[in-house]
């Protein structure tokens, strides 16, 4: 029999932690038994967490804030306050949706990519000069992620349940990059030119390796 000082119960069990409160148990010398009805998560541990969740929200807020009046009241013709705001969004975004979210793979990379083009995307608009995103950048978080989404089909034994989202992410970064070639939106296209080549070489590759997995996915995905 073990004692919880905290919920003042005896509990008869072998674990060391109340079942209650998920303090330490202290060891007592006692015969009876005392009923309760056990706790299916901690409730203590989650109030924590959205204590926690709602202080740095509320100091998000406050930093923008801060930055956008320091902004206004400088030079307000450098928008530099937007990459402040959309560079704490993603951390919010990393640290929530890819850090410790069960999400899947493929959102996590989607949205990924999204948030950091978006950050990207103002920091260009405010450093100089405005022309490295499209021509440089893109480009080359395209490679990036060609590479480990290769890498993670190689090495996961799951790999038939990504590779689908993992296939239309490399298609969408190719069809970015056509755009770009096509419209005629960056000066210097060889990265992207390069780009296009390479995930269209990926995707024939995967086509080819993976065909049977992909039809499986569509059926699921389609209900055929």
């Amino acid at each position: 029999m073990k004692h919880c000082k905290y919920c003042n119960i005896d509990v008869d069990t072998s674990n060391d932690f109340c079942p209650l409160c998920f303090n330490h148990l202290e060891e007592v010398n006692s015969s009876y038994e005392q009923f309760y009805t056990p706790r299916l998560k901690n409730e203590t541990a989650d109030r924590k967490k959205h204590f926690i969740t709602k202080l740095f929200l509320f100091l998000t807020i406050c930093s923008i804030v801060i930055c956008f009046f320091i902004n206004f009241l400088t030079d307000f013709k450098i928008k530099w306050f937007l990459v402040v705001t959309f560079g704490i969004i993603y951390v919010w975004v990393l640290v929530a949706h890819t850090i410790m979210s069960t999400q899947s793979a493929f959102k996590k990379i989607f949205l990924q990519l999204i948030s950091i083009i978006a950050l990207l995307y103002f920091t260009e608009q405010v450093a100089e000069p405005h022309d490295w995103l499209l021509q440089y950048v893109y480009p080359s978080i395209s490679f990036t992620v060609v590479a480990v989404i290769c890498l993670i089909l190689f090495i996961d034994k799951n790999r038939n349940d990504k590779i689908l989202g993992f296939a239309t992410i490399i298609l969408l970064m190719g069809i970015g990059s056509l755009l770009f070639i096509i419209f005629k939106l960056s000066p210097f296209v060889l990265l992207n030119f390069i780009n296009c080549i390479l995930c269209g070489l990926t995707i024939i590759g995967i086509l080819i390796f993976g065909n049977h997995a992909i039809k499986q996915e569509l059926s699921k995905k389609l209900h055929l």
